[in-house]
């Protein structure tokens, strides 16, 4: 992204819509891509309770996809690196008992 564009996505102001801005709780991603873009599928990870549903299956409801060129992921990429840093410092190293999907 050229440094003009940027400046001028910095000074545009935030308009919400009159029903408010989508908020999503994700516990659960998954990234898909393209020549031209790259997804994020946002969904919340749900185990039955065994006693209420003993032939149930763990399951994850798809809460939101949102997609992104190239240049804008990378710029989420840089901006998450930073806050993830900086809440470190203060906090600690946040632990994950996963691996990253892909």
């Amino acid at each position: 992204m050229s440094k003009n564009k940027e400046q001028s996505q910095a000074k545009a102001r935030i308009v919400r819509p009159a029903s408010g801005a989508p908020s999503v709780f994700s516990d659960y991603i998954h990234c898909f891509w393209n020549g031209l873009d790259v997804s994020i599928r946002f969904g919340k990870f749900f185990q039955p309770v065994a006693e209420l549903e003993p032939n149930e299956k763990n399951w994850i409801e798809e809460r939101a996809i949102v997609t992104v060129p190239w240049g804008t992921a990378k710029i989420l990429r840089n901006l998450l690196d930073t806050v993830i840093t900086r809440y470190e410092r203060v906090h600690g190293e946040i632990k994950t008992d996963f691996s990253e999907p892909i």
